[in-house]
C-alpha cells in the first residue's frame, strides 16, 4: 500500500491532497515512482519515505506499507524484489 500525501499551498490556502493507494504489485509501485520522477525529477528519501520537491516548492510523498508494517525506504534499491 501507499499512503500518498501532496503539500501544495497558494497563499492562504491549502490545496494538498491524501490518497490511498491499496493491493499494488511491486510492478505498479514502481511505476508510480517512476511516474512522479519523470513530473518532478529525482526524489529524496526522508525518515523512511519518498519526497519530491517540484520547481514551486510543492511537495508529493509516498509512504509505502509492505504487510501492514512502513516500509523504511533509503533508496530506489530498496524496492527491488
Amino acid at each position: 500500500m501507499i499512503d500518498f500525501t501532496s503539500d501544495i499551498i497558494r497563499g492562504a490556502n491549502n490545496l494538498g491532497t491524501r490518497n490511498l493507494f491499496k493491493d499494488l504489485s511491486l510492478t505498479e509501485v514502481d511505476a508510480l515512482i517512476e511516474e512522479y520522477t519523470q513530473k518532478f525529477g529525482s526524489p529524496r528519501f526522508v525518515a523512511g519515505m519518498i519526497l519530491w520537491i517540484d520547481k514551486n516548492n510543492d511537495t508529493y510523498c509516498f509512504s509505502i506499507y509492505k504487510n501492514g508494517e512502513c516500509f523504511n525506504v533509503t533508496s530506489l534499491d530498496d524496492l527491488k524484489d
